[in-house]
């Protein structure tokens, strides 16, 4: 509430109309619309001040001193959109009588045809005051029409000053932008000067928001005119109606339309004017009620601000659907990924800038419970507010609007500079960003993982092998693994496939630029802490083969290195510790497949800590022999080794409580017991566990120990010797099963 005065904790709410001079029109409305108002609404108490007018009454407006004023539609138009000082928040409620400048005199206008040869009579003139919007816009007239207004003689008083004044010959003329003076209108030693219609065309042209209007009853003299409204401040119009299903505009008009005097009168005249779709052009920019909107039939909806906003949407729709075709091949987690900062960002901007406005009112409004200082901030609507913070930011014009409370002195300015600073943070962020992707794309980055699968060597279908296994882990092990490539110079690679660059931009790959053998290339891989390495044979040759072994080896150095580094830094120094870290430096300690062409290599691969040797030419090799000699081999194998929806391999760990039940039976045991969940059994993979939980992956202690129990392998299929056959499996194996998917498992009970 702009000016709402208590008394004591039961008085009324007050409100202040500002309406005119004592006795004047102004004055007269407003009186009788305090009284009116006070009868619609009995909770509260209206007040009726005297103004020098319109121009007083809108800063008073402005200032939130007054609730409500009387003003001409062009003063509160000009006020409404002026370029250094605008008002905000203020509503049109009633017009309420079409007013005219008028130029009462006591000369002879019988030879005047226009003001400026009349001006040469006049010598002394009467105005209400001199700061008033009467005298303004007279000293402008005299101005556009070649009128020296400094030659007159300006006297200053109310209107029944002036008018004795001008009846006794004191002063010449009247200058009165108002209603017509009833005192003056029935004497008929008075007259009404007037503008030839080429002055009032000028004059209209360069004076904004008036109207030309005849002077004389013959029309050959002419003035100009404007409406008056009644407007009042947003809130405290909301204020009022808050507590009422009819808005205050509508219970004015019904309260008026039953009221018998002048002023009823010429108000309800007003409204039957502008009910008129015609005269609703006078309204145009003006914000008003919804109730009086309603009432004259007003379309207040902006189809300018809905044309404006509806371009860029019809634009937008157009762009979609011509590169409709183009958008759906788009991978979203690519654009994500790479713009996810950008968006983060914006979000982040956003949030902080609505966060330090809302900081900022809640300063003010405590601040004001505090003092009962009322900061204009709080006047402010929040989409003015906001656009008042962005208006101050880029044009230094902050409208007088200031916050006064300390916390909000420091959140104004953040709130602006965090929406130049934000973008500007933003923009470096990206840069780094790019600079990042453009050297993981090279190669250069250095990762800091764990558990994720090394790939080493690089061949034509290396792409369709990473396209396989991201598909496998996905939708069949439901485990996204990352995978590092290590390969010579990516860039090149990722420059001549779209999909792997793809591949490489929604992170489902990353590269290692150089070579395997080198140990600062498996370092920046992390290869020490991978799940598991891949060694790609690049050719068919033995060279490849060799390449592969020195591959290995390296691989295998590292790791056995590094393994005892970590080691070293966790063992104390003691004899039994040392004697243990003694004993287990030389074991492997990563599980490494290697890929080759050459049986012959075997025995060294094996040497070199690989677990798994893949001989691709071998297994087609006897594939192609074994369906020659059972037919059908072939599509068995095919429907085994391919990722499919129907079966695939998965591995059930026995470590897992769910899976207690399958502990201590034997291979024969297990086969009905998982098939009766859908499960085929194909082999079981004897697992041992150091002293610390981890698997034994170590090729010469594991065959120590598959010796200690008897056993000649660690895959058990299809047990024939008895060993194996009542072999029960213990708590740390694995089961190598046959399934539909891996929700069969993750449900098993």
């Amino acid at each position: 509430m702009a000016n709402c005065f208590s008394q004591n904790n039961t008085a009324s709410k007050q409100f202040l109309i500002s309406s005119g001079i004592e006795d004047g029109n102004y004055n007269k409305t407003g009186a009788f619309l305090r009284d009116i108002l006070d009868s619609l609404y009995t909770d509260y108490d209206f007040k009726n001040i005297v103004s020098s007018g319109s121009l007083e009454n809108v800063k008073l407006l402005d200032e939130r001193f007054c609730d409500f004023a009387i003003s001409q539609r062009d003063v509160f138009l000009e006020s409404l959109y002026d370029e250094t000082n605008s008002i905000k928040n203020i509503e049109l409620i009633l017009p309420l009588f079409q007013e005219n400048l008028l130029l009462y005199t006591n000369q002879d206008i019988s030879n005047s045809t226009s003001f400026n040869e009349f001006s040469k009579k006049v010598t002394r003139i009467g105005v209400t005051g001199k700061s008033n919007y009467s005298y303004k816009i007279f000293e402008k007239i005299c101005r556009l029409t070649n009128v020296s207004s400094s030659k007159f003689e300006v006297v200053e008083g109310n209107y029944n000053q002036l008018t004795e004044a001008i009846k006794n010959d004191e002063i010449d003329l009247i200058v009165s932008f108002s209603l017509p003076i009833a005192l003056l209108e029935v004497e008929k030693s008075i007259q009404k000067a007037g503008f030839s219609k080429p002055e009032v065309t000028l004059i209209t042209s360069k004076v904004t928001n008036v109207f030309p209007s005849p002077s004389t009853k013959d029309k050959v003299l002419y003035t100009f005119g404007s409406w008056t409204f009644l407007i009042g401040l947003n809130t405290s119009i909301e204020s009022i109606n808050e507590e009422y299903t009819v808005g205050i505009s509508e219970k004015l008009i019904r309260s008026i339309s039953q009221s018998k005097n002048k002023e009823a009168d010429k108000i309800l005249e007003s409204i039957a004017f502008f009910k008129n779709q015609e005269n609703h052009k006078i309204l145009y920019g003006i914000p008003m009620t919804d109730s009086l909107a309603s009432h004259v039939d007003y379309d207040a909806f902006n189809y300018i601000y809905l044309i404006f906003t509806s371009i860029p949407i019809v634009l937008l729709l157009i762009v979609l659907f011509v590169f409709r075709k183009e958008i759906a091949k788009v991978n979203y987690r690519i654009v994500w990924i790479r713009y996810k900062s950008i968006f983060i960002g914006i979000i982040t901007i956003i949030g902080l800038y609505f966060l330090s406005v809302e900081v900022l009112l809640m300063s003010e409004e405590a601040f004001y419970d505090d003092l009962s200082i009322k900061s204009k901030i709080l006047n402010l609507t929040k989409q003015d507010l906001h656009f008042w913070i962005i208006i101050t930011n880029l044009t230094g014009n902050n409208n007088n609007i200031f916050p006064l409370s300390y916390l909000g002195q420091i959140m104004l300015p953040f709130s602006s500079y965090i929406l130049i600073i934000g973008p500007l943070i933003l923009a470096f962020w990206e840069y780094v960003n790019y600079k990042l992707i453009k050297k993981r794309i090279k190669g250069d980055m250095k990762y800091n993982v764990s558990d994720h699968i090394v790939v080493v060597g690089w061949k034509e279908n290396t792409i369709e092998f990473l396209k396989e296994l991201i598909d496998a882990s996905k939708n069949y092990k439901y485990q996204e693994k990352k995978i590092i490539c290590i390969a010579d110079k990516p860039e090149d690679l990722i420059e001549q496939s779209k999909e792997l660059r793809d591949l490489e931009a929604s992170r489902k790959i990353s590269f290692v630029a150089g070579d395997a053998r080198e140990e600062e290339t498996l370092k920046k891989a992390c290869l020490h802490k991978a799940n598991t390495v891949v060694i790609l044979s690049e050719g068919s040759s033995s060279v490849h083969d060799e390449k592969t072994l020195l591959r290995s080896l390296a691989i295998s150095r590292y790791c056995r290195k590094m393994n005892l580094e970590r080691q070293g830094t966790q063992l104390n120094q003691s004899e039994t510790k040392f004697e243990l870290q003694e004993a287990n430096k030389y074991e492997d300690s990563i599980y490494i497949i290697a890929e080759i062409n050459n049986t012959k290599y075997t025995n060294d691969l094996k040497n070199s800590d690989v677990n798994e040797i893949v001989n691709s030419s071998e297994y087609s090799k006897n594939i192609l022999m074994q369906s020659m000699l059972n037919h059908g081999v072939s599509k068995v194998l095919d429907e085994v080794l391919t990722y499919n929806s129907d079966n695939e391999f998965y591995t059930i760990d026995l470590t897992e409580k769910r899976f207690e039940n399958l502990i201590d039976k034997t291979f024969d045991e297990l086969i009905p017991i998982l098939r009766t969940k859908g499960i085929l059994l194909i082999a079981i993979r004897v697992v041992y566990q150091d002293t610390n939980g981890n698997e034994i992956i170590d090729e010469a202690r594991l065959q120590k120990l598959l010796e200690k129990d008897h056993l000649t392998k660690q895959i058990i299929v299809n047990p024939t010797d008895e060993i194996e056959k009542n072999r029960p499996v213990d708590n740390d194996d694995q089961l190598i099963v046959f399934c539909t998917s891996a929700k069969v498992l993750e449900n098993y009970k």
